[in-house]
């Protein structure tokens, strides 16, 4: 005969005994868990960035009017020299700016982010155009706002900053020029310029979208027509900010409508780098 089942039940865990006696419990992450995806990282990555380039080139290409509008813009006429060149010279406009904007960046932290190329690159060019921003900002206050005096103190801005980076660009530009991509890294960089390609070609569009027709343009040509910072009463917005469309007007100064299309472009890409 078996005796009286026991009236003691287990009650909680005692906490450890010393100097840890009075900390919560940690939680413990299961080491039998497994990562839900069969895709490797850089797998993942391609098969979202291709669905993604897929979406935007139905989108944009295929079911749109704007890339058909740029085509009929820009290179229905025939493929020629001057139509190269005009698409040739926007693009480099665009990177023109970019670099100056990375080179600003870069020399205001001149000391090492413990960042890659990539990653600087990401972060240092909104840092650069935030700059030209307030640049633009403090000569369209001034009634300065034409071509000379932005170049001329633009110029003097990346002198300044070349200078203070000194050997450091150096040695930052044999860095650049001594990568050697890897293999999955050349095949993204193949994937991503053919995914892209339908996109970068709907900044030859002319002018359609309802926002930059009526305010986001126009006050950019104001200002530069203008020289200076000054409302335009006729328009539906006459005290918009200001940010983006200085911007705009710099990229009209250099050079036309298309121009501000890739510096739009431009800063969108950036904006998925750094949430990349």
């Amino acid at each position: 005969m078996t005796g009286a089942p026991s009236d003691k039940s287990p009650g909680p865990a005692a906490p450890p005994s010393g100097a840890n006696a009075d900390q919560p419990p940690r939680l413990v992450r299961r080491a039998s868990v497994k990562s839900c995806s069969t895709f490797s990282g850089w797998e993942s990555r391609l098969l979202i960035g291709a669905s993604a380039g897929w979406f935007l080139f139905s989108r944009h290409f295929a079911g749109n009017t704007l890339a058909r509008c740029a085509f009929q813009r820009v290179l229905k006429p025939g493929l020629g020299p001057v139509e190269l060149l005009y698409v040739g010279k926007q693009i480099l406009l665009t990177l023109g700016i970019g670099t100056f904007a990375f080179v600003i960046g870069k020399g205001l932290f001149r000391a090492s982010l413990k960042l890659t190329a990539l990653e600087e690159a990401a972060l240092l060019t909104p840092v650069g155009l935030g700059v030209l921003i307030l640049l633009l900002f403090a000569l369209g206050t001034l009634g300065l706002l034409s071509q000379e005096p932005v170049m001329g103190l633009a110029g003097l801005l990346l002198l300044l900053s070349l200078w203070r980076l000194g050997p450091k660009l150096r040695e930052y530009g044999l860095q650049v020029l001594r990568h050697r991509p890897t293999p999955k890294q050349f095949l993204l960089a193949v994937a991503a310029f053919v995914l892209l390609m339908p996109i970068a070609l709907a900044p030859l569009a002319p002018p359609h979208s309802s926002d930059e027709v009526r305010y986001h343009l126009p006050y950019a040509l104001h200002f530069v027509e203008q020289a200076a910072i000054v409302p335009d009463l006729h328009l539906r917005y006459p005290f918009f900010t200001l940010n983006i469309n200085l911007l705009y007007s710099f990229a009209l100064m250099i050079g036309d409508d298309v121009t501000t299309h890739y510096l739009h472009f431009m800063l969108g890409f950036l904006a998925a780098l750094n949430l990349y």
